[in-house]
C-alpha cells in the first residue's frame, strides 16, 4: 500500500480507494488504508470525494479519520489548488461552529483544521487562542504550525511568553515547522 501511496498517481489513488471500500467493516485494515489515502502528494478530485464520502459513515473513530483524511488531503492541495483546500477548510470551519459547545469535538476540529495550513484558517483559529480552556487554547496555537504565514509566526512568538508552559511548548514545537 505504501508503494501505491508514493506513486500518488490517479490510478494507485483508485486502488486504495477500491480497497478500502471491500475492507471498510475492518476498522484496522480500513484506518491504515485511509492513512494512506491521507499522504497522497496529489490527490485526485476522486480520492477527495470518496473520503468526503466517508465523513459520515462508520464508527465514530472511523469518522474522526476521515476528517484528519480529508484536512491532509487539503494540506496537499494547499500549493496546488488552493481553492480546493479552501472548501476543505470551509467545511470545517462550520462543523467547528457547529461544536463550540461540545468541548471534545472543538478539540478535534481545531485539530483537524491545522493539518490543512492555509493562511484562510487563521482567521478560524485565531478567537481560540484566547481560550479560557487550555485544551482549546492549546489545539489553536498547534493550528498554526502549518501556516506559512507571518501573522501566524507572530502569534506563535507571542505565545512563547504565555504564563501556561504546555502553551509554551505547543508554541515552540509549531514554530520548528
Amino acid at each position: 500500500m505504501q508503494a501505491l501511496m508514493e506513486a500518488s498517481t490517479p490510478e494507485s489513488q483508485a486502488i486504495i480507494r477500491e480497497a478500502l471500500q471491500k475492507n471498510f467493516n475492518n476498522e484496522v485494515k480500513a484506518e491504515r488504508m485511509l492513512g494512506e489515502l491521507s499522504f497522497v502528494k496529489n490527490p485526485t478530485v476522486e480520492t477527495e470525494n470518496y473520503v468526503r464520502s466517508l465523513l459520515d459513515l462508520g464508527s465514530p473513530r472511523q469518522k474522526d479519520n476521515a476528517d484528519f483524511s480529508l484536512t491532509s488531503i487539503g494540506h496537499f492541495l494547499r500549493d496546488k489548488e488552493q481553492n480546493r483546500a479552501e472548501s476543505i477548510l470551509n467545511l470545517f470551519q462550520e462543523k467547528l461552529e457547529s461544536s463550540e459547545s461540545d468541548k471534545e469535538r472543538t478539540i478535534h476540529y481545531l485539530a483537524a483544521i491545522g493539518n490543512i495550513g492555509i493562511p484562510a484558517q487563521l482567521v478560524i483559529v485565531e478567537k481560540y487562542l484566547t481560550s479560557e480552556d487550555l485544551e482549546v487554547k492549546e489545539k489553536a496555537t498547534k493550528a498554526l504550525r502549518f501556516i506559512e504565514d507571518a501573522k501566524a509566526k507572530n502569534l506563535l512568538i507571542a505565545a512563547l511568553s504565555d504564563p501556561d508552559e504546555k502553551i509554551r511548548e505547543t508554541a515552540a514545537f509549531s514554530l520548528g515547522f
